[in-house]
């Protein structure tokens, strides 16, 4: 078995990505890197990988300042892009994907476009039932695809998901 990515568009997201090419080839990259052992992605030990790659290829954190509202706190941004590893107990996607909203154009103009990272259930089916990881609660694509779909007035900042999930 070996990981395979699937994109998916909200609002336009994938014109604003055509313009922002390198970092597109980077995250895909990132995510469908061969070295990636599947038997060691546990969600703790895979968010600590893709974080010190993100780190190591510019990425930082979101520095917000004190007056600014401290709940849009993205875990990476590059170029005006916000990047979050959704990794993170499923009860999490509203605060997750609203951030996105808060630091767009809309609120703070701090990014034009987001970027989700997120995995399938099956992928979380596959890790927990051949390398006894648990993923039982974790984010998973087909809830935030239902979120992004219902929210549509909501969330208008373009989000790109990336979408983890073995062959």
């Amino acid at each position: 078995m070996r990981l395979k990515l699937q994109e998916v568009p909200y609002r336009s997201s994938e014109q604003i990505l055509a313009d922002k090419a390198a970092i597109k080839e980077e995250i895909v990259n990132l995510l469908t890197d061969p070295q990636i052992d599947l038997s060691t992605l546990s969600r703790p030990h895979f968010t600590d990988l893709l974080s010190k790659q993100l780190l190591a290829n510019g990425w930082r954190p979101a520095i917000f300042s004190p007056t600014e509202y401290q709940l849009a706190k993205i875990e990476f941004v590059k170029d005006r892009v916000g990047l979050e590893v959704g990794f993170r107990h499923t009860s999490l996607i509203g605060p997750d994907l609203l951030k996105f909203q808060i630091a767009s154009p809309y609120g703070l103009n701090k990014i034009d476009l987001a970027l989700y990272i997120v995995t399938t259930k099956n992928f979380q089916k596959y890790i927990k039932t051949t390398y006894k990881h648990n993923w039982s609660g974790a984010m998973n694509f087909e809830k935030v695809d239902r979120y992004l779909r219902h929210f549509t007035n909501g969330i208008q900042v373009p989000v790109h998901v990336f979408v983890l999930d073995v062959i």
